[in-house]
Protein backbone atom coordinates (compact mmCIF):
# COMPACT_ATOMS: atom_id res chain seq x y z
CA UNK A 1 0.00 0.00 0.00
CA UNK A 2 1.01 3.54 -0.25
CA UNK A 3 2.08 4.25 3.12
CA UNK A 4 4.44 1.21 2.96
CA UNK A 5 5.76 2.41 -0.27
CA UNK A 6 6.62 5.81 1.41
CA UNK A 7 8.26 4.17 4.21
CA UNK A 8 10.02 1.88 1.86
CA UNK A 9 11.66 5.07 0.12
CA UNK A 10 12.56 7.23 3.33
CA UNK A 11 14.26 3.80 4.94
CA UNK A 12 15.99 3.13 1.90
CA UNK A 13 17.44 6.34 0.70
CA UNK A 14 20.33 6.10 2.77
CA UNK A 15 21.16 2.62 1.68
CA UNK A 16 21.24 3.57 -1.94
CA UNK A 17 23.26 6.49 -1.34
CA UNK A 18 25.74 4.78 0.19
CA UNK A 19 26.03 2.69 -2.49
CA UNK A 20 25.99 5.46 -4.93
CA UNK A 21 28.12 6.97 -3.48
CA UNK A 22 31.16 3.76 -3.76
CA UNK A 23 30.30 3.60 -7.68
CA UNK A 24 28.25 6.81 -9.21
CA UNK A 25 26.64 8.93 -7.44
CA UNK A 26 24.34 9.72 -10.14
CA UNK A 27 21.11 8.49 -10.64
CA UNK A 28 19.92 7.13 -13.89
CA UNK A 29 16.93 6.34 -15.48
CA UNK A 30 13.69 7.17 -16.28
CA UNK A 31 11.46 9.08 -14.03
CA UNK A 32 7.30 8.97 -14.01
CA UNK A 33 6.11 12.33 -13.24
CA UNK A 34 3.70 10.68 -11.39
CA UNK A 35 6.36 9.77 -8.77
CA UNK A 36 7.05 13.33 -8.28
CA UNK A 37 3.22 14.39 -8.03
CA UNK A 38 2.37 11.32 -5.72
CA UNK A 39 5.12 11.96 -3.20
CA UNK A 40 6.39 15.54 -3.49
CA UNK A 41 7.34 14.96 0.93
CA UNK A 42 9.50 12.12 -0.15
CA UNK A 43 11.23 14.41 -2.94
CA UNK A 44 11.48 17.26 -0.60
CA UNK A 45 13.20 15.43 1.65
CA UNK A 46 15.68 13.27 -0.15
CA UNK A 47 16.51 16.61 -1.72
CA UNK A 48 17.80 17.67 1.33
CA UNK A 49 19.57 14.95 2.63
CA UNK A 50 21.19 14.18 -0.51
CA UNK A 51 22.45 17.56 -1.26
CA UNK A 52 25.98 18.26 -2.51
CA UNK A 53 26.27 14.16 -2.65
CA UNK A 54 24.07 12.96 -5.30
CA UNK A 55 22.63 14.29 -8.14
CA UNK A 56 20.18 12.77 -11.05
CA UNK A 57 20.24 12.84 -14.85
CA UNK A 58 16.31 11.48 -15.24
CA UNK A 59 14.59 11.33 -18.74
CA UNK A 60 10.83 12.03 -18.14
CA UNK A 61 7.52 12.32 -19.48
CA UNK A 62 6.52 15.20 -19.24
CA UNK A 63 8.16 18.77 -19.89
CA UNK A 64 8.89 19.87 -15.96
CA UNK A 65 7.08 23.31 -15.55
CA UNK A 66 9.46 25.71 -13.18
CA UNK A 67 6.85 25.42 -10.30
CA UNK A 68 7.99 21.67 -10.48
CA UNK A 69 11.49 22.49 -9.06
CA UNK A 70 9.91 24.33 -5.65
CA UNK A 71 10.54 21.50 -4.11
CA UNK A 72 14.20 20.78 -4.84
CA UNK A 73 17.08 21.81 -1.98
CA UNK A 74 19.46 24.63 -3.88
CA UNK A 75 22.86 22.34 -3.23
CA UNK A 76 20.75 19.30 -5.45
CA UNK A 77 21.87 18.62 -9.17
CA UNK A 78 18.76 17.51 -10.44
CA UNK A 79 18.53 17.22 -14.28
CA UNK A 80 15.86 15.60 -16.21
CA UNK A 81 15.51 15.66 -20.13
CA UNK A 82 11.66 15.68 -21.72
CA UNK A 83 11.74 12.48 -24.42
CA UNK A 84 8.46 12.35 -26.41
CA UNK A 85 8.68 9.14 -27.04
CA UNK A 86 8.30 8.49 -23.07
CA UNK A 87 4.28 9.50 -23.14
CA UNK A 88 3.59 5.98 -23.30
CA UNK A 89 5.85 5.06 -20.16
CA UNK A 90 3.93 4.87 -17.06
CA UNK A 91 6.46 3.81 -14.57
CA UNK A 92 9.92 5.05 -13.22
CA UNK A 93 13.04 2.94 -13.57
CA UNK A 94 16.38 4.16 -12.28
CA UNK A 95 20.01 2.63 -11.10
CA UNK A 96 22.04 4.46 -8.41
CA UNK A 97 25.00 2.24 -7.50
CA UNK A 98 24.29 -1.40 -6.93
CA UNK A 99 20.46 -1.05 -6.99
CA UNK A 100 17.59 -1.00 -9.66
CA UNK A 101 14.41 0.87 -8.36
CA UNK A 102 11.28 0.22 -10.31
CA UNK A 103 8.01 1.76 -9.18
CA UNK A 104 4.24 2.31 -10.64
CA UNK A 105 2.53 5.23 -9.27
CA UNK A 106 0.17 5.81 -12.30
CA UNK A 107 -2.16 3.39 -10.77
CA UNK A 108 -3.22 2.33 -7.75
CA UNK A 109 -2.23 0.72 -5.51
CA UNK A 110 1.39 2.06 -6.05
CA UNK A 111 4.62 -0.29 -5.30
CA UNK A 112 7.96 -0.12 -5.55
CA UNK A 113 10.48 -3.19 -7.06
CA UNK A 114 13.69 -3.00 -5.51
CA UNK A 115 16.90 -4.89 -7.14
CA UNK A 116 20.46 -4.76 -5.34
CA UNK A 117 22.61 -6.63 -8.09
CA UNK A 118 25.75 -4.64 -9.47
CA UNK A 119 26.06 -6.36 -12.85
CA UNK A 120 22.35 -5.53 -13.58
CA UNK A 121 22.83 -1.84 -12.57
CA UNK A 122 25.88 -1.38 -13.79
CA UNK A 123 24.19 -2.59 -17.18
CA UNK A 124 21.02 -0.50 -17.17
CA UNK A 125 23.46 3.00 -15.89
CA UNK A 126 25.05 2.65 -19.48
CA UNK A 127 21.89 1.78 -21.02
CA UNK A 128 20.26 5.12 -19.41
CA UNK A 129 23.78 7.36 -19.76
CA UNK A 130 23.57 6.46 -23.98
CA UNK A 131 20.10 7.39 -23.84
CA UNK A 132 20.79 10.27 -22.04
CA UNK A 133 22.89 11.43 -24.56
CA UNK A 134 21.31 10.96 -27.35
CA UNK A 135 18.03 13.10 -26.17
CA UNK A 136 18.46 16.88 -26.58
Amino acid sequence: DEFNFKDFMFNESPIWNKSGLQSDATWWGFQDHSLLDEYPEWFKWYFEFSAGKINSKLITNIEEKPAMGEVLHKDYERNAKYWSGAEKIKITHAVIGDYIIIANTQTKPHYIVEINDAVIADNLRHIFKGMWEMIP
